[in-house]
């Protein structure tokens, strides 16, 4: 059973770090960027309401 278990963990793993590192990445690039697009997309719609 150990030997299928470190056959799993060693496939699992590399795919398991790189999903999570381009998830993070996508994470941080997205709360970077969304306060901006946020601040331009409701900017112009705020003014004409106000």
């Amino acid at each position: 059973m150990r030997v299928g278990r470190s056959w799993y963990n060693g496939l699992l793993a590399p795919w398991l770090s790189a999903f999570l590192w381009v998830v993070m990445f996508f994470a941080g690039s997205a709360a970077s960027l969304l306060p901006r697009s946020v601040e331009l997309w409701l900017g112009p719609r705020l003014g004409r309401l106000v």
